[in-house]
């Protein structure tokens, strides 16, 4: 159909399928376009191993490059590990990364046996993903496919992951040229994650959304130290008082009223 070919790193499906038995989240992560991803993904794993897909469209553009941001995905980042073959892709995560060897057509690529039993015990132990990559730091970059004497080992080594990178921020939103599409993999355990979204039949996993932040209430405003107007009482009208004159007076008045008639 014109898509291309396609090749599979040995220990791949012996990988998703470890992974997936001990109860691990698998999310695909690319920077790949999405109808390219799907069909790769379809074919790799068929038995729908992998609960998620996340494209090109869900990372960040910055520079030549796609990054991956992990704290988008709404998941605790102690429990979230991501396997890629480019060390940027994780910069704004570097403790929770471990940067694979490309893999092209080596057959005799152990790179997935050799990791599988560090996921097993971060697993077992249900320790931090910062503190176990960093325990295993110094035997990481042979397990995940690199020579320690090669030049590939040593950049591995010396990328430092308490320190500050001095990155640059991201230049404003141009035109960003074609990027390779890598593949990484990010996993989590599924027991200390929110509930899943159902994988909809042959398409997309709608990806983990961040965190709204919620509405604050406006802030109480202070009384006024001002004095305040005193407001104006107005009189109360009182009705009108009948004028009863003395009894003598009236007297008076009725002897002179019986005169007159």
């Amino acid at each position: 159909d014109g898509m291309g070919n396609y090749d599979i790193r040995p220990g791949m499906h012996e990988f998703l399928e470890r992974m997936h038995s001990l109860g691990y989240e698998l999310v695909i992560f690319t920077a790949a376009t999405q109808d390219y991803a799907d069909w790769v993904i379809d074919q790799i794993d068929p038995g729908r191993l992998v609960h998620y897909r996340l494209y090109r469209q869900h990372a960040l553009p910055w520079g030549p490059i796609f990054v991956k941001d992990l704290s988008r995905l709404g998941r605790d980042l102690d429990r979230t590990l991501i396997i890629d073959n480019v060390q940027e892709n994780f910069m704004l995560q570097p403790h929770n990364g471990i940067f694979i060897c490309t893999w092209y057509d080596d057959l005799h690529d152990t790179a997935l046996f050799a990791l599988t039993p560090l996921l097993d015990e971060l697993h077992a132990t249900r320790a931090k993903v910062p503190e176990i990559l960093d325990k295993y730091r110094d035997q990481i970059p042979t397990w995940a496919g690199f020579d320690q004497f090669s030049q590939l080992g040593a950049d591995y080594s010396e990328f430092d992951m308490g320190a500050d990178d001095g990155l640059l921020q991201p230049e404003p939103a141009t035109a960003t040229p074609p990027y390779p599409g890598s593949i990484g993999s990010y996993v989590g355990q599924l027991a200390e994650q929110p509930p899943a979204v159902p994988l909809p039949h042959g398409g997309e996993a709608a990806p983990p959304q961040p965190r709204q932040p919620q509405p604050q209430p406006p802030p109480l405003q202070q009384p006024s130290q001002q004095p305040q107007p005193q407001l104006q009482t107005q009189p109360q009208h009182q009705p009108a008082q009948l004028h009863h004159p003395p009894p003598q007076q009236q007297q008076q008045q009725q002897h002179h009223q019986h005169q007159q008639q």
